[in-house]
């Protein structure tokens, strides 16, 4: 569980911390990391049950939607795909325009999973055998998904195609926001077509943390696509509609287009996060359960044999 290089993180304030490392990235990410120490959101997710806010105040999670997606979809300008991103679940909206699903029709997690799988992977050139080795689909199926997604973004894809050999011609790739990536005989494909997404969204979170913390708003960390934020609990709606606002905004001015903010977690003091997590939600259940055997006074048991 790691949990030593976790509590190495901890000061005597009860709060956790570990370098972000900023612009540490090809694309100019955060990657937290420490020699002896742990991010705790890096953590398997029961774990982020002993989030917990300060005396006072609520520790809120507000995430990007569908951020990759929107960032391409804005800055190729492919008119379906804004579409699409404007009119909801984009997993969903590619199964349908796919022929997958009906307009009408419920949505299908089964299939919604595998569109997801063609939506994500698009961006950074997945082959039919990644897409066959990620649905467990026969590699026919994955071709023919493949190519419905090229004729369904057709401009989408024709940009990718210019952006990557456009890299190579300048030997140089830039971000929206001015990151450069040097580009050799060596640099792959994939890593420039995946390269506006990245590095898009990099500029994103980097421009929110500014603007945040311009504003006021304690920032707790950055977590990929998303913040936590510290607000106090007589300030908290005001606190949440000014962050959804700064994201949506430096989304537009990243990729051209608003990218939708929704709060994913609001815990209030004294709860911590296990305490108002759904139960259905990823590593809820192995936190009830580790939870339920410290209160017993049976963990002593189990450790021991």
């Amino acid at each position: 569980m790691r949990i030593n290089k976790l509590a190495n993180t901890v000061g005597p304030d009860g709060f956790s911390r570990c370098s972000l490392l900023p612009f540490w990235t090809i694309t100019g990410r955060n990657q937290p990391s420490a020699k002896d120490k742990m991010f705790l959101p890096s953590l398997p997710k029961w774990l982020h049950g002993v989030l917990k806010p300060p005396r006072g105040m609520a520790l809120v999670e507000l995430d990007f939607v569908a951020e990759e997606f929107a960032i391409v979809a804005g800055l190729s300008g492919d008119p379906a795909m804004i579409a699409d991103y404007q009119n909801g679940d984009v997993h969903w909206q590619f199964a349908v325009r796919a022929g997958l699903a009906a307009s009408d029709a419920a949505v299908d997690d089964r299939i919604r999973d595998l569109c997801k799988v063609l939506v994500h992977g698009s961006n950074y050139g997945i082959t039919p055998y990644g897409i066959a080795s990620k649905t467990k689909k026969s590699l026919d199926w994955a071709r023919e998904m493949r190519a419905r997604h090229r004729y369904t973004y057709p401009v989408c894809h024709q940009w990718l195609g210019d952006v990557v050999a456009q890299a190579h011609f300048d030997e140089v790739i830039t971000s929206p926001f001015g990151w450069r990536l040097i580009v050799s005989a060596d640099t792959k494909p994939r890593t420039l077509m995946n390269f506006p997404a990245q590095a898009g969204g990099g500029d994103v979170m980097q421009l929110v943390s500014i603007a945040a913390t311009e504003c006021g708003i304690t920032i707790a960390a950055p977590v990929h696509d998303a913040f936590w934020i510290l607000a106090p609990l007589d300030e908290l709606d005001t606190t949440i509609a000014r962050m959804t606002e700064i994201m949506t905004e430096a989304g537009r001015l990243v990729a051209g287009i608003p990218i939708r903010v929704k709060v994913e977690a609001i815990v209030r003091w004294p709860q911590c996060l296990g305490d108002v997590r759904k139960p259905d939600a990823k590593g809820q259940a192995m936190w009830c359960e580790v939870r339920d055997l410290i209160r017993n006074g049976d963990l002593r048991k189990v450790s021991h044999g």
